[in-house]
This record gives structure tokens, C-alpha cells and sequence, in this order.
């Protein structure tokens, strides 16, 4: 997010902090069911949801698995870098992965209730990204304070590759059985830079003169990579492989994120800020980069996706009040609120 728009976005969070937090019915808010109960063998990944919930004197780290009404489970305290990043796959089961407030990186696999492996000692991460899929296992990305980027794959025991050296101001991760690792950065001379199939891979210049960068994959669609220009604020989303052109998608936009698997394709959301538009409109589309956008909410600040053939899309929104709101199953199902006061929500499915 560039910094005008940080700005703005933290005094109207400001300005939304003594709302009711009540979602109006025109956005639907009924509480969406339960998400289906696995079967075994059916090659689902069980929906993961974690918030970083502010408490009265810090913040805490809670994740649940398998519905939107599943308990929650405590996972890590105090949190105040409020950074944390998940994902799941249906062989290896949840990953998430922190900073925590000394700059190292814990993450745990499997479980929510296995324990924390400490990734990095160097006291200076600053950003984190993971991905996992059945083959290839965990992808744990990480930016330190000098946009210097590791990554590792396969285990969270394997070692860490530096993947560039300095000047990196963001990052993204996915991956998927077919085409491995994809990581995506934006550097701090707005360059979008992307590799794609293995941590050893060369990289791919994507874009010049945007400071955004998400990435998601999956086997039969292949990279989907998005990012938001610096000069126009429009959102370009590209499909199929690195070298594909770039579909114009919306105009005004300020955050983005991305999901997509092999049955329902690539999934993008977009949050508007312009003063021609209503202050963190949550758009959201899926199927393909030409489909029409759907409304999700009004007064969003940050959105996550996830997407699985058998899920189906998942969308969790923290909203300016902050609450977070999760729904799952198709973009017009109602939204179910999991937490009061949060500072991040994140889904993975």
C-alpha cells in the first residue's frame, strides 16, 4: 500500500472504530453455514482461518480448522508485529508461520496444536509468506529489514536459499503440484519480479513501476499474478504462465489478493479507494480474469482468499470497525463474523 493511502486508511479506520460492527442485510449478513465435513479421500484441504485479535494489553495469534464455527485455539502471545501467514494442503495439513516481536520466524505444520519450529534467528524479518501443496510441502518466503529474501522448501528443517539480496519492499508465495514454487517480489525501484518452478529458478521481470505483488497457482490453471500500478492505481491480473499479458481489471484500487484451484479457477479481490467510489468497497471475481465483479462489502480494510475444488472460494475480510468476517462456498453466500477486534485476519482452504 503506498504510504497516502496507509495514511488514509488508518484515520478512517479511526473514523469506523466506534461503529456498531453489525453487517447490514443488503451485504449479507446471515451467518453462513458450517463448511462441509470432509470425506475421506476426496483430496480437500480443511479450511484454515487464524486473526491476530487484539487483547486488553497486546495482541495473540488464534487459529481454527475445519468450519467457520470450529473452536478456536490459541497459538501464539503476545503477537505484536501482527505478522502471520498460512496455508494448508490436504497431505500435509495446516502451516502457519509468524514473526515474532524479536524479528524470528516460528512456524508449526501438521496441527494446530504441534509445536513451533523456529525458522530465523536473525532478528530482523519483517514480512513472511507461505505456501504448501501435497508434493512439493511447505514454501516459507521471508523479506528482513534490508528487503533481503530467503526461502525454503520441502520441510520446515530444509535450509534457506537467498532468493535476492537487498531492496525488496514486498513478497508473495504459492505453489502447487504441478508447477512448483511460484514467489513473486516488488522491488524498491517498483520492479515486479517473478520465478516460477523451483528456489534455484531465474527471475522473470513482470512489470516496472508498481510497489504490489500477489501471486497464487494452481495445477491445471497454472501462475496467476497481480499487481496495482503506481501511477493509475489500476489492478493488472495475468493468467497461464509468466510471460502472458496483462488483463487491465479494475481502476482505483488500493489492496489486492488472490487464490485459485484446478476446478474453479483464479479468484481475485480488489479494495477500492477513490473518491468517485464508497470508502473500501470489497469487489471479488471468479472463474476467469473477463468475469464480472461481485460486491462483497462496503468499509473493508484488508481482504485474504482461498480457494479449493471441493471449498470452493473462501473470503475473510477485517472491516474498519475492525471486526473480521469469513464466508465460504460461492461469492453471494452470507458472511459469518469470527472475531471482534482483530488486526489481521487470513483464510487458506
Amino acid at each position: 500500500m503506498r504510504p497516502a493511502a496507509v495514511a488514509i486508511a488508518l484515520a478512517a479506520m479511526a473514523l469506523f472504530a466506534a461503529g456498531p460492527g453489525a453487517l447490514p442485510a443488503s451485504a449479507g449478513a446471515a451467518s453462513a453455514s458450517a463448511a462441509p465435513a470432509r470425506a475421506a479421500g476426496d483430496g480437500a484441504a480443511s479450511p484454515l482461518i487464524a486473526v491476530v485479535a487484539e487483547t486488553a494489553t497486546s495482541s495473540e495469534l488464534l487459529a481454527k480448522e475445519g468450519s467457520l464455527s470450529a473452536s478456536w485455539h490459541v497459538e501464539y502471545k503476545p503477537l505484536d508485529s501482527h505478522e502471520v501467514a498460512i496455508a494448508t494442503d490436504s497431505r500435509h495439513g495446516p502451516l502457519i508461520a509468524l514473526i515474532t516481536n524479536s524479528g524470528d520466524v516460528l512456524a508449526k505444520e501438521g496441527s494446530l496444536s504441534a509445536g513451533w519450529h523456529h525458522e530465523y534467528s536473525g532478528g530482523d524479518a519483517t514480512e513472511i509468506a507461505v505456501a504448501s501443496d501435497p508434493v512439493h510441502g511447505p514454501l516459507i518466503v521471508v523479506r528482513t529489514s534490508r528487503g533481503k529474501v530467503l526461502a525454503k522448501e520441502g520441510s520446515l528443517s530444509a535450509r534457506w536459499h537467498t532468493e535476492y539480496p537487498s531492496g525488496v519492499l514486498h513478497i508473495a508465495a504459492a505453489i502447487d503440484s504441478a508447477h512448483g514454487p511460484l514467489i513473486g517480489l516488488a522491488t524498491d525501484s517498483k520492479q515486479i519480479l517473478v520465478k516460477e518452478g523451483s528456489l534455484s529458478a531465474s527471475w522473470h521481470h513482470e512489470y516496472s513501476g508498481a510497489q504490489q505483488i500477489a501471486v497464487a497457482s494452481d495445477a491445471r490453471h497454472g501462475p496467476l499474478i497481480a499487481t496495482i500500478t503506481d501511477s493509475t492505481s489500476e489492478l493488472l491480473v495475468k493468467e497461464g504462465s509468466l510471460s502472458a499479458g496483462w488483463n487491465h481489471e479494475k481502476s482505483g484500487v488500493v489492496s489486492m489478493a488472490l487464490a485459485s484451484d484446478a476446478t474453479h479457477g483464479p479468484l481475485i479481490a480488489a479494495v477500492l479507494w477513490e473518491p468517485e467510489q464508497d470508502l473500501g468497497d470489497l469487489l471479488v471475481k471468479e472463474g476467469r480474469l473477463t468475469a464480472g465483479w461481485n460486491h462483497e462489502h462496503p468499509h473493508v480494510g484488508s481482504v485474504s482468499l482461498g480457494s479449493d475444488p471441493v471449498y470452493g472460494p473462501m473470503i475473510g475480510m477485517l472491516t474498519y470497525t475492525p471486526r473480521a468476517y469469513v464466508k465460504i462456498g460461492k461469492l453471494t453466500a452470507g458472511w459469518h463474523h469470527e472475531w471482534g477486534a482483530a488486526f489481521t485476519v487470513e483464510v487458506a482452504d
